[in-house]
């Protein structure tokens, strides 16, 4: 279903009373070759999106980023680097309103097995410079809008180790 649909500016702009979803995820960078690399998850649809998900009952939101990328990556080894943004949309049947909050993670890390297969199918690393167009636009926005703040607190968290 999702393979098939085209995401454009309806998806962004709120028209109807529907419920509200927060949800949490995030951007993992990590250094290769002095080049910071982006992980994209693999949806189990084929698509590419990064890892996020609902908050449960009794998280914060950044307890609920370590979870989704953990459970959608299987990279288990991250560091935070704080929070990277906000973004809102529909959900995939627009019945759902959903805000999702982004944190910057880094790891050493270079693949990790998914631990619920039903909803990816494993990563896939991305130079941040020629970062790919994602399912939904406006994580690939997030990204590329991040690119100075992402490579700035690389940097920052590199020369303190």
């Amino acid at each position: 279903m999702a393979s098939t649909l085209k995401i454009d500016e309806s998806w962004y702009h709120r028209t109807t009373q529907v419920k509200d979803r927060t949800s949490a995820g995030g951007v993992i960078v990590r250094l290769k070759q002095g080049q910071i690399h982006v992980a994209v998850a693999q949806e189990v649809g084929g698509q590419w999106a990064l890892p996020k998900g609902g908050v449960e009952r009794g998280e914060s939101l950044l307890q609920a980023a370590i979870r989704e990328v953990r459970e959608e990556t299987g990279l288990t080894e991250i560091v935070s680097l704080g929070k990277l943004g906000v973004k809102e949309r529909y959900g995939l049947k627009k019945g759902i309103w959903i805000t999702q909050h982004f944190f910057l993670f880094i790891t050493r890390q270079v693949s990790g097995v998914p631990t619920d297969p039903r909803h990816t199918q494993g990563v896939r690393w991305f130079e941040l410079s020629q970062f790919p167009d994602l399912f939904w636009p406006e994580q690939t926005a997030l990204v590329r809008e991040s690119a100075q703040t992402i490579q700035e607190r690389v940097r920052a968290y590199t020369s303190r180790r």
